[in-house]
């Protein structure tokens, strides 16, 4: 393994600014939604059905973020200085930031107001902007072609099976 930085990657990046932003957003357009100053409803028809999507989207990314931090050795690779690409990392490249979007989707579902959704694709969006600015460069940087060999196989966002 080629490493050209023998100093480890921060070990929260930019993680806490992505999270609390996308929670402050999920939980303002809740709120605005909650008092109607922002509200469509289109989902209230439908309401079990979205609800079950709802609890869904949450509890898959209740589970994603257990098996990011705790079936994987991430937290270990970070102080070892080592690039993890097994376990849920073999799907997705950022498997915590995808278990928050999931479930601020599912939080936003919930309110049954279709407008929230315009948040989802703005989640992925900021992610994506803030991954290629800041956490890929570093990657990039620390382990070379074999991280650009990662990326080529595996999402950022979306878990899916590896590309070969």
């Amino acid at each position: 393994m080629k490493q050209i930085n023998q100093k480890h990657l921060p070990f929260f990046g930019v993680g806490p600014i992505y999270v609390i932003s996308i929670l402050l957003m999920t939980m303002s357009a809740r709120y605005l939604s909650n008092k109607r100053i922002l509200y469509v409803g289109l989902f209230e028809k439908v309401g079990a059905t979205v609800d079950i999507l709802a609890l869904l989207l949450i509890a898959a990314g209740v589970m994603l973020y257990g098996l990011s931090l705790f079936r994987s050795d991430i937290v270990k690779g970070l102080k070892e200085n080592r690039l993890v690409t097994h376990g849920v990392y073999a799907y997705v490249r950022n498997p915590i930031y995808s278990a928050w979007i999931f479930i601020c989707t599912g939080i936003l579902l919930l309110g049954h107001d279709i407008w929230l959704l315009i948040l989802c694709p703005i989640f992925w969006g900021y992610l994506t902007v803030l991954m290629k600015h800041t956490e890929e460069k570093w990657l990039i940087k620390q382990y070379g072609q074999e991280y650009l060999a990662y990326m080529k196989k595996v999402n950022r966002v979306f878990p899916w099976f590896p590309k070969k």
